[in-house]
């Protein structure tokens, strides 16, 4: 059976809260994702460290990168947590770019 692929393109604003304190979330939400992962082994959960840094979309120009990694990936589904308020016009380009369902 094919493994069911899930992109998770974080996203954090720049200024608020400050970065520092999104950092905090961005750890929780790797932890989480992973712990769930383990009860999931027909599921990969894919982030995108390998292309921006953390794996989280800040800049709307940082989209490209993870788009094209999630599409070389052919990611089933996408996945978009906020670590702070989030980059919501990066997230909705993402999302409506790889048409795939998102969470």
């Amino acid at each position: 059976m094919k493994k069911i692929k899930i992109g998770i393109a974080i996203t954090r604003r720049d200024m608020f809260p400050p970065p520092e304190k999104a950092k905090g979330n961005i750890i929780r939400i790797h932890e989480q994702v992973r712990e769930i992962a383990k009860d999931y082994p027909e599921v990969e959960f894919l982030f995108a460290d390998s292309v921006v840094e953390d794996g989280v979309m800040v800049e709307l120009e940082e989209e490209a990168k993870v788009e094209k990694l999630f599409r070389d990936a052919e990611i089933d589904g996408l996945f978009i947590p906020h670590a702070n308020f989030g980059q919501e016009e990066t997230a909705a380009i993402l999302a409506y770019n790889l048409k795939v369902p998102v969470l």
